[in-house]
């Protein structure tokens, strides 16, 4: 009696290429948002959509201030340490208050930044 191999029936032709899924199937502008179904559910989706573009504009701007701050504190302590030591040349007993000054400066202007 001849036998076939079916193998291949339950299973299906084995391809040696691993299946990849395809972008287009994750891509969001494909298949739209779904309407909501009353006005109601309307407005609560644009009031979200409003909020989290405010969030995300006060957001941007909170960073953009802190990193201002940053910025101008960084310049702040590089024009304080040269004139540390240029005090420091000009008068070398006062070096520990010159760092100490210097150290305070930097560790409040840290702080405030990062609670801002």
């Amino acid at each position: 009696m001849p036998t076939t191999d079916h193998s291949d029936h339950i299973t299906g032709p084995q391809s040696a290429a691993p299946v990849l899924p395809i972008a287009e199937l994750f891509a969001a502008d494909l298949l739209p948002p779904r309407v909501p179904q009353s006005r109601s559910l309307a407005r609560a989706a644009q009031r979200r959509l409003d909020e989290l573009a405010a969030d995300s504009q006060l957001a941007h701007a909170t960073d953009q201030a802190r990193a201002f701050l940053a910025a101008s504190a960084m310049g702040n302590v590089a024009t304080l340490s040269a004139l540390a030591e240029s005090c420091y040349q000009t008068a070398p007993a006062g070096a520990t208050y010159y760092h100490a000054i210097l150290r305070a400066y930097g560790i409040k202007a840290a702080r405030g930044i990062a609670q801002f």
